[in-house]
């Protein structure tokens, strides 16, 4: 059974590219990019294309754990949002890979930016998964974009996992999206 905190996930999800907490014990992590708001608007107008997706995770034992419930954030790929990832994950994933960092881990980090825009959390787009693990996004513009996800299996102490790919849409299509390591996790 999946229990998460609403405080829980937002941070989590806070650091999978949209951290706005508090100050690491190095200070902000200084941006070389500068947040380009016009871009981020434009990429995020209103399109024809749809992105289905689902978000699940094989655990030890070949447990599948979904996202049931679980929040699903969408930006667009700009370059300054590229340079969050990088430093959150380490790099920024390519057009379908998916990489995937421990919840846990990511939750007790404190991670934050200068700058930090305001208008860059105005560019995402959120969804929660339904009770199969699926999610959607309607009226997408063509362009990239990433897409995280949170998977949790268990909130006391907190086990899951924080998920992220960058998809194409092209020609108001994409491929579904499978937010799915290609490893196993957890007990």
């Amino acid at each position: 059974m999946r229990f998460v905190s609403l405080s829980l996930a937002g941070a989590a999800l806070a650091l999978t590219g949209c951290a706005t907490g508090s100050q690491g014990p190095e200070g902000p992590h200084k941006m070389a990019t500068p947040f380009d708001a016009r871009a981020a608007a434009n990429q995020n107008k209103d399109g024809k294309g749809v992105v289905n997706g689902s978000a699940y995770v094989v655990r030890e034992g070949g447990l599948v754990t979904n996202c049931v419930g679980g929040p699903v954030v969408m930006l667009p790929a700009t370059a300054y949002a590229t340079e969050r990832i990088q430093f959150i994950y380490g790099r920024a994933p390519e057009v379908g890979e998916v990489l995937s960092r421990d919840g846990a881990a990511a939750a007790q980090q404190q991670i934050s930016f200068d700058p930090e825009p305001v208008e860059y959390r105005q560019h995402q787009r959120s969804a929660t998964c339904d009770e199969k693990g699926l999610f959607q996004f309607k009226r997408v513009k063509d362009g990239d974009y990433y897409v995280f996800g949170l998977i949790s299996w268990q909130s006391q102490p907190f086990e899951g996992r924080l998920l992220i790919t960058r998809i194409a849409v092209r020609n108001e299509r994409t491929p579904a999206v499978m937010l799915t390591p290609p490893t196993k996790f957890g007990p």
